[in-house]
């Protein structure tokens, strides 16, 4: 057996494996981009309703939240595999927010302020997304 015949199913494993990774990189993009509605508890009980708009351009996310002090930027978005990373500003203060996807589901924490709680939030439906 040639060294070229021995090199085929490895080049052929390697082709089938990126292939896939592609696949679920493209998944992961639609899956997390979209507009979530969340909800986060404060330490008092409080529910704060907001929204979080995800977009992917070629590979970079960038975010906006919309809560009861308007719209802001999500800073230093970062999504690495299912989990999420952004900051936000909320009354003149800043607060780090730390989700993980499941689905269409988005579970975690937020910390600001010298306190913190829980978030969490669904995916909207696409015809609210697109609004």
């Amino acid at each position: 057996m040639s060294a070229l015949s021995r090199l085929r199913p490895i080049a052929l494993w390697i082709a089938v494996t990126t292939f896939s990774l592609v696949l679920c990189f493209a998944e992961q993009n639609s899956q997390v981009a979209g507009k979530w509605n969340m909800v986060s508890l404060t330490p008092d009980g409080d529910q704060v309703a907001w929204t979080l708009s995800i977009a992917n351009n070629d590979g970079k996310y960038s975010g906006t939240v919309d809560g009861t002090d308007g719209q802001s930027p999500a800073k230093d978005l970062k999504v690495e595999g299912s989990k999420i990373h952004l900051r936000t500003t909320y009354q003149d203060e800043d607060y780090d927010i730390d989700l993980k996807l499941d689905g269409d589901k988005l579970t975690g924490t937020w910390a600001g302020n010298g306190s913190s709680g829980e978030t969490r939030g669904t995916k909207a439906p696409a015809s609210s997304a697109a609004k």
